[in-house]
This record gives structure tokens, C-alpha cells and sequence, in this order.
């Protein structure tokens, strides 16, 4: 009995594990964690097979609600190798460290968060590794920019 209420604890516990992980939806090919369902807000995560010109959308709607979405998670584009660009809306307020880790891909950035912070250390970097990026567009209405939110962009031209 005792073997039996043990082995029922552990797959409870590893069931528990693999929900945490898992992005609550998928609208459009990426993934969002919820933030606040009272506040309607989600954070984009595990999109590593993100491929082509990516835009994060301002909103998304799933079940009958509309989000916003406000957060890009840590790693959330971890090696995503085939994106070649990426769009941030204005609707951002933080970018997780090294949210694109590694898009070695990656040619182009529309920048148009208008307020926003990376989580992390005092000298966290959202594009760490992203070494073919040429070109970052930042919107005409962003007020500020993470101090290393774009370190390390070795073939940045414009």
C-alpha cells in the first residue's frame, strides 16, 4: 500500500512539473503563458521553432478572450535559427534575459516597446548571439531603450 500511494505522490508531483512548463495557448503559431487572467495579460514563451518575420502581436484572443500582450519570457526564442526578423510591439513592458538567445538568423528587429525593462541582471541582453543582425528600427514613440538591450549585435549597420 505504501508503495502504491508513493508511486501515485511522484506522478502527481512530475504531472504538476509538466504543466508548469507547457504555454497555457498557441494563437498563430506562438506560444503565451497568462500573466493575469483580471488583467488580461500574457507573456510570450517557448517559441525556439519560430521561423520567417515574426510579429509579436499587441493582442491576442483565445476562448473568447482578448489579452494583451505585455511580457517576452526569458529564452523565449531561445535558437530560433530560422527567424530572420522579429517585430516588438509597443504593448511590451519587459523582455526576459536573452529572450533571443541565439537567433543566428535573425536580420532584423522592429523595436517599438515604448516603456520597457529586461529581467534579469543589471547588464542583461535580449539579443545575445543574434550575430547577423543588420539592421534595428526603433519606433518614432519608444521613450526608452534597456541599456543592453541590443549589446553584442557585431554586424549591426543601421
Amino acid at each position: 500500500m505504501r508503495k502504491q500511494i508513493l508511486t501515485v505522490l511522484a506522478l502527481i508531483c512530475s504531472g504538476v512539473t509538466m504543466i508548469a512548463s507547457a504555454a497555457d495557448f498557441t494563437v498563430n503559431k506562438l506560444k503565451y503563458n497568462i500573466i493575469s487572467p483580471e488583467a488580461q495579460t500574457v507573456e510570450a514563451v517557448e517559441n525556439s521553432s519560430a521561423s520567417g518575420a515574426v510579429t509579436i502581436p499587441e493582442t491576442v484572443t483565445y476562448d473568447g478572450v482578448t489579452y494583451t500582450v505585455v511580457q517576452i519570457a526569458s529564452q523565449a526564442f531561445d535558437n530560433a535559427t530560422a527567424m530572420t526578423s522579429v517585430s516588438i510591439p509597443s504593448t511590451i513592458t519587459t523582455i526576459g534575459n536573452k529572450a533571443f538567445n541565439g537567433c543566428t538568423g535573425l536580420t532584423s528587429i522592429s523595436y517599438n516597446a515604448t516603456d520597457c525593462s529586461i529581467m534579469g541582471s543589471a547588464d542583461a541582453t535580449a539579443f545575445y548571439g543574434c550575430i547577423s543582425v543588420k539592421t534595428v528600427s526603433i519606433g518614432d514613440a519608444v521613450r526608452t531603450t534597456p541599456a543592453y538591450a541590443f549589446k553584442g549585435l557585431t554586424a549591426l549597420r543601421s
